[in-house]
């Protein structure tokens, strides 16, 4: 008999693409639902207040993203421990390992909120240089969405920790709920109250903690496999160190991405508000086509980390090549229909043409390449669930640092236009894809495999 009493083993039992699909159905929801979350702000924003609104928005991107880059190297590292010794039947590594990983959230968050709070007006002046028409605004949603950071670290770390033992379902139901109380509070504080940006931020903020403080007590009462500790929690050393060794090369990955995006949300600003609003709003279709693949990718690492466990290898190369064909032939069919209606989908955002057809050209120019950042990404996660974490960060800072950000300042300089910052997306994506690929085939990344060693030698 097992001595986990789960009945989510479905990730090492079922045949792999079953299990995936199993896994990635309740992942693909929660994104629609996040979709409507994110769309639900920007609706509000452009249709009840403007497109400075937007675009104010829009233009903290730079910081929420640093935000989700500190929380995914630790989340990452939870994730395969927490998997891989799961699926070894070691429940003592479970509960240290979520013990060890609220514990840093808790540090984290705060660390996270007093440095934005302190730098958020020096970095939109000097680095993003953010137009003067929109920096009061930009302040007031960050500063405000501060207050939310705990919540929005804590749910995740939560919804991180059922997900590694294979229950991503309840994560879920927390963000229906979550965005039910997100859309509610965003109508009564903006349309009712006209509290702008302040609003939107605070019905974000007030979401997020309350879905974290459900889903502890949900964990708590009904779970049978992982608890949430507070006054016992086991702050493990040994899991620490293994959280540096897997998560520091994501975190550090995290912050190329955010470079990345600091240096590509300022070459934006130049163009103004128009181009500002415009980015934002296609972007947020977008992330619904990247969001898929990332959730099959996530599927996949969980898989991977699981069945290394168990030492069922033999079901690892099936799992990869069923996960690629899904998520490809998804995101191409996506990609074909945002190709053709993109102005429609834009309208959901804002009616200012000058903005929908600076979002559509952006679309139109990544659109026939998500295929492309679908095999990336699932394949970057699926190797990221041997434990192999430093490969994939060397493959961002190449595709960030060496050729998309040079690359969209040249091209913008012999093009004259937006374009040329859209146009260097794809050529990253492309990039990544073939190293990745190169990896993979050379089987390095199973050499990474790991279970907490030190809680399994104390145990014998």
């Amino acid at each position: 008999m097992s001595i986990l009493k789960n009945d989510n083993r479905y990730l090492i039992y079922d045949k792999p693409w079953k299990g995936i699909v199993k896994f990635t159905i309740p992942l693909f929801l929660g994104t629609i639902v996040q979709q409507v979350y994110s769309i639900s702000d920007a609706a509000i924003a452009g249709h009840f207040i403007g497109p400075n609104a937007l675009a104010a928005v829009g233009a903290n991107s730079p910081f929420i993203q640093l935000g989700i880059s500190l929380f995914f190297g630790l989340s990452i590292g939870a994730n395969i421990l927490i998997s891989q010794n799961y699926g070894a039947e070691n429940k003592k590594a479970v509960s240290d390992t979520i013990d060890t990983f609220m514990i840093m959230i808790y540090i984290s968050s705060f660390v996270f909120t007093i440095f934005i709070f302190l730098l958020s007006k020096y970095i939109h002046q000097s680095l993003l240089k953010t137009p003067d028409e929109i920096l009061s605004s930009s302040l007031t949603y960050m500063n405000t969405l501060l207050i939310g950071t705990l919540g929005i670290f804590g749910y995740n770390g939560i919804s991180a920790s059922l997900r590694a033992v294979g229950d991503s379902r309840t994560p879920l139901m927390l963000l229906i709920i979550s965005n039910i109380i997100n859309i509610i509070l965003n109508i009564l504080f903006v349309a009712v109250f006209n509290w702008g940006v302040m609003g939107l931020a605070l019905a974000t903020s007030i979401a997020q903690i309350l879905s974290f403080i459900f889903g502890i007590i949900f964990i708590n009462t009904k779970n049978k496999t992982i608890k949430i500790h507070f006054l016992n929690s086991k702050f493990n050393l040994h899991i620490l160190k293994d959280f540096v060794c897997i998560g520091l090369p994501v975190g550090i990955q995290g912050t190329f991405i955010s470079i990345g995006m600091f240096a590509i949300q300022s070459l934006i600003n130049r163009f103004g508000v128009v181009t500002i609003a415009g980015y934002n709003s296609a972007v947020r279709i977008e992330l619904f086509v990247s969001s898929i693949a990332m959730n099959f990718g996530q599927a996949l690492s969980i898989f991977i980390a699981q069945n290394i466990g168990a030492g069922k290898w033999d079901r690892i190369k099936v799992g990869v090549h069923s996960t690629l064909i899904m998520s490809v032939s998804i995101s191409g069919i996506i990609g074909l229909i945002i190709f053709i209606f993109c102005e429609y989908i834009l309208l959901l955002f804002t009616k200012d043409l000058f903005v929908i057809a600076e979002g559509a050209r952006y679309l139109r120019i990544l659109s026939p390449f998500y295929t492309v950042a679908a095999f990336l990404f699932v394949l970057v996660g699926g190797i990221r669930g041997s434990g192999a974490t430093l490969m994939p960060m060397v493959i961002s800072a190449i595709g960030q640092l060496v050729l998309r950000i040079p690359l969209a300042y040249i091209f913008v300089y012999i093009l004259k236009s937006s374009d040329g910052i859209w146009i260097a997306m794809p050529i990253s994506w492309l990039n990544g894809c073939i190293l990745a690929w190169i990896y993979y085939k050379s089987n390095r990344w199973k050499k990474h495999a790991r279970v907490s060693k030190s809680i399994i030698e104390a145990e014998i």
